[in-house]
């Protein structure tokens, strides 16, 4: 300590005036004076920059004013240089402080922590600085040290950043990037302490990021609770609750699942700490909205659709593997990566779900929702192709960016060229489309256990066509088909959809709604035979219409007069588009 206390001495002059000896009392305390001020003058200059021995001088200089007969104006100008000293030279020996050794800082600390018992408050207020850099140095020797930090400035902050994101009132992307940004921030600079307790620096400028969070926080919580006491949470609480019991009693207990709400959907999305569930929940939701969004404005004015107000429940399983132990159970096609279930309105999907599959299932899902009495329906008596084939149509989604809203756009009813190659492939046992039409999901049940379920996937590729072929089959008077135009039987179409949704269903009511049935309630064999053959035009158009090259762009076909090759030259014809183009 004595060598790290000494240093060069500090310059030291004191003036004083003249003082007259008159004998007596009064020239004997003069003269006492004169010692006094000399003393102090050379013990000054022997304590240097030492300044424990400087704290020494000014307790000596303290016990001196008490005495009788000093001289006390010339005595507190002294103490003043001394204590100007002192301050000085404890700042710099603090600064000093950074890098030395954990035992020279621990030996200073204690010793200058004593002052405060010794100094007078106004000193010590001026040694400030020097105690906070001696902190700093404590704290850079020790620095898992709570409460050396908490001297050196720091506080702890009493935020759960990851209970933030699991609770259900923060869901919407702007709260949860002011959650990332503070984590991103405190990832930076604050210090963890051994228990988990985040600290911040002093004056850190992103401290009212976290009281601003804070009271966002419990903003939010507040309004949660309030929309707790809407009906509609009230039953997405149930239907989550019983969500739960059916799929522990599938599985096991050992899953967790934390609910979300997006209205009208309820997300329960397994508990796993390779993801962020509340991220998850939030990307899926704003595909099913998407589809939701697309649903509604291709059908809501011409099917006289209202929103959706029962909870809508989409459970997220986080591997595939465990979606398909449960989907086996339930009885799912086994080769599925996700399904709808009829039965409890629960679309189920995993992290391995792609949107075409997503936008599928959640299709299911709309459709029951919007069916009247759908859980009385008899499903097995449902038309088989109707609901695989308007799933397959939404299925058959693309998504681009937008030039000019810079928003996502979704297109709906394009091509699937792998269920018309497929059916291309295998069309010698596809279904007559008379049979196509009285196909039900109970027949879909007998094939699977007859051994026959390959028969099923001539549902789905048959019932987009025939869906496809609805909304877009129109020929002109020259025999051009009309590529990007209603088609023809689109108010056919609806007709029969609104009916579906009304309970009705079956190829009778299909043959009404096209206006395929004659007077006395049975099938115009003349009208058929027309349809029929449309139909089947039609698929062989589009067949060839595929295999041309530039004729299908984005999975949506050309027109004849826009089909361009690479250098931008028009190479269309209009026989391309012609439904029976002249033989050569």
């Amino acid at each position: 300590m004595q060598k790290l206390l000494t240093g060069p001495s500090l310059a030291f002059i004191v003036f004083f005036a003249f003082l007259p000896g008159c004998g007596g009392k009064e020239g004997n305390d003069t003269q006492k004076s004169l010692q006094v001020i000399t003393e102090a003058r050379n013990r000054f200059e022997a304590a240097g920059q030492n300044v424990k021995k400087l704290v020494e001088l000014r307790e000596w200089v303290d016990e001196r004013l008490r005495s009788d007969g000093a001289d006390v104006v010339a005595l507190e100008s002294f103490q003043r240089k001394v204590d100007n000293a002192i301050v000085s030279t404890f700042t710099a020996i603090a600064r000093k402080m950074q890098s030395s050794e954990a035992s020279r800082v621990d030996t200073f600390r204690t010793w200058a922590n004593g002052l405060k018992e010794t100094l007078p408050p106004e000193l010590i207020e001026k040694l400030a600085p020097g105690f906070r850099s001696l902190a700093k140095a404590a704290l850079k020797a020790h620095p898992d040290d709570p409460e050396l930090r908490r001297r050196a400035g720091w506080q702890p902050v009493e935020v759960d950043l990851d209970a933030w994101r699991a609770a259900p009132y923060l869901d919407t992307d702007a709260d949860i990037r002011l959650v990332d940004a503070l984590e991103t921030n405190l990832a930076k600079d604050a210090w963890k302490a051994p228990d988990g307790t985040l600290w911040i620096p002093p004056a850190w400028k992103h401290a009212g990021d976290i009281s601003s969070l804070i009271e966002l926080v419990a903003k939010r919580k507040k309004e949660w609770e309030e929309r707790e006491k809407d009906p509609f949470f009230q039953e997405a609480q149930r239907i989550a609750d019983a969500t739960r019991t059916d799929l522990a009693k599938a599985l096991n207990e050992s899953y967790r699942w934390m609910s979300r709400i997006f209205k009208p959907y309820l997300f329960l999305v397994e508990k796993d700490k390779a993801w962020d569930e509340a991220q998850v929940a939030r990307q899926k939701s704003e595909m099913v909205l998407q589809l939701y969004d697309l649903f509604y404005s291709e059908y809501r004015e011409p099917l006289g659709l209202t929103d959706i107000t029962d909870p809508v429940p989409v459970v997220v399983f986080r591997k595939h593997e465990a979606y398909q132990q449960y989907a086996a159970k339930r009885g799912a096609d086994s080769g599925a990566v996700g399904h709808f279930e009829h039965d409890t309105g629960r679309l189920l999907v995993s992290d391995e779900t792609d949107r075409d599959t997503l936008f599928h299932e959640g299709t299911h899902q709309i459709i029951a929702y919007n069916t009247k009495g759908r859980l009385q329906v008899a499903f097995l008596n449902r038309s088989y192709w109707f609901q695989e084939g308007v799933a397959e149509y939404f299925g058959a989604t693309s998504v681009s960016l937008d030039p000019e809203t810079k928003k996502w756009k979704y297109t709906m009813g394009l091509l699937q060229e792998g269920r018309l190659s497929w059916w291309r492939q295998n069309e010698r046992n596809a279904y007559p489309l008379w049979d196509l039409l009285a196909l039900t999901y109970g027949d879909r049940e007998k094939n699977k256990t007859s051994g026959n379920e390959d028969f099923n996937l001539y549902a789905y590729s048959e019932g987009w066509f025939l869906v496809y072929f609805l909304n877009n089959f129109l020929v002109d008077s020259e025999g051009v088909v009309q590529i990007g135009k209603p088609g023809k039987y689109r108010k056919g179409w609806l007709k029969y959809f609104r009916g579906e949704l009304d309970g009705k269903t079956g190829r009778n009511f299909f043959l009404e709604c096209m206006g395929l049935m004659g007077p006395d309630g049975q099938r115009d064999e003349a009208k058929w035979k027309t349809f029929e053959k449309e139909f089947y035009d039609y698929y062989e158009w589009i067949n060839r219409k595929v295999s041309l090259k530039y004729h299908v762009k984005n999975r949506r076909l050309v027109p004849w007069y826009e089909v361009v090759n690479r250098k931008g030259r028009k190479i269309g014809e209009k026989e391309d588009d012609m439904l029976h183009p002249p033989a050569h």
